[in-house]
């Protein structure tokens, strides 16, 4: 359950979701610019759920550089270019998966608190 929840962390249309965590602001961006973006966020959503599995706080995005690699070769495959996989991860794969990690992170610290 915590992962699927902050998963939706970034998706900014779900009023379900209430949390204090911001999101960054290419992450807004992405989901302004219409279908073909919409599409390649929720892929991108998905993808990043099954990538990074372990909690944790990391400072440098050179953590995420085989993730990143992973990332990029699985939406080749899917019919996605590296351009669009840059541009929905705000122009740094590796800095996304930092900022995603991070923001799970907190999320799941953050529902451990408040069930204390």
């Amino acid at each position: 359950m915590a992962a699927a929840f902050a998963m939706n962390v970034w998706r900014l249309d779900d009023p379900e979701v209430k949390t204090n965590v911001t999101p960054p602001p290419f992450a807004v961006d992405r989901c302004k610019k219409g279908n073909g973006m919409a599409a390649i966020a929720d892929w991108l959503d998905d993808r990043v759920q099954e990538i990074i599995r372990s909690p944790g706080l990391h400072d440098k995005k050179a953590d995420f550089r085989d993730q990143a690699k992973v990332l990029v070769d699985s939406a080749e495959a899917e019919g996605f270019t590296v351009a669009e996989i840059k541009e929905a991860c705000g122009g740094d794969v590796e800095r996304y998966l930092l900022d995603q990690q991070n923001a799970m992170t907190d999320v799941n610290r953050q529902q451990r608190l408040a069930e204390d």
